[in-house]
């Protein structure tokens, strides 16, 4: 598991096309075939039980927080502006205590978009 910062301290100032306070912060960079995207919503004491990655997913927190897991079973804080990469296969798991919503990206070709440039 690997954990990423998208957080605007990780992101760049925006100004064009007459743009103010706008701040972009990467997140994968190239094209992504056969991807699915999906949106979780977890209530608080939600769980996404332990289960092996079908492909690559990256788990980008947009709110609130909670604790991730890969395959050693250690869980690890996340966050709001962070995100989790697990590899295809990978044993992994998602909790929190006050809730949390999280944009799921599913691809193969994920590790290798990471090493190019992403988060």
């Amino acid at each position: 598991m690997r954990i990423f910062n998208f957080n605007p301290a990780h992101g760049m100032s925006i100004d064009q096309y007459d743009s103010r306070n706008f701040v972009v912060a990467p997140v994968l960079a190239g094209v992504l075939t056969g991807a699915r995207v999906h949106v979780a919503y977890l209530d608080p004491e939600g769980l996404i039980g332990r289960h092996p990655a079908g492909t690559d997913q990256l788990f980008l927190v947009v709110n609130g927080n909670g604790w991730v897991s890969g395959s050693d079973g250690h869980s690890v804080a996340i966050a709001a502006g962070q995100a989790a990469f697990w590899q295809a296969g990978e044993q992994h798991a998602t909790t929190t205590d006050t809730g949390m919503s999280a944009v799921i990206i599913q691809s193969n070709e994920l590790g290798q978009l990471l090493d190019k440039g992403g988060p």
